[in-house]
């Protein structure tokens, strides 16, 4: 069983989450950037999370989000379900998607917040994917 988080109203989070075997199902296709973006966007609504930075890579994807109700488990359980049966659809395929657990570190300084935008911005420049950020055809 995974152990319980610790979840705090008005907390902001640095989120990875990774696709089962690292299987390049994010690629950044037209199709699959519009689904994202839509299922992003509702979950986001939904819980109504605070977003500072994002990226969406071929194989994951980071969030930097402030959690201001306290809802990051669901959040996050909502997400990568919606996201999956979406992109399942999509391809006309089954099964999981995403690894069970997801990366959620606690920013607790401007120092640590800016260190991770920065991270989630130059994502696709240190994965040597394009040589400038705005040349990434994800987000």
């Amino acid at each position: 069983m995974t152990r319980p988080r610790r979840v705090t109203p008005g907390t902001m989070y640095f989120l990875t989450s990774r696709t089962v075997a690292r299987m390049f199902r994010l690629v950044p296709t037209s199709r699959v950037l519009r689904h994202v973006r839509y299922v992003l966007a509702a979950m986001l609504e939904k819980y109504r999370m605070r977003t500072h930075e994002l990226v969406c890579m071929s194989n994951h994807h980071h969030i930097l989000v402030t959690d201001v109700y306290g809802q990051l488990p669901d959040f996050m359980r909502d997400l990568n379900s919606l996201l999956a049966r979406d992109l399942n659809t999509l391809f006309g395929t089954r099964g999981t998607v995403f690894e069970k657990d997801y990366a959620a570190v606690e920013v607790t300084t401007l120092e640590a917040a800016i260190r991770h935008s920065v991270y989630i911005l130059a994502n696709p420049c240190s994965a040597h994917l394009v040589r400038r950020a705005r040349q990434w055809p994800g987000f």
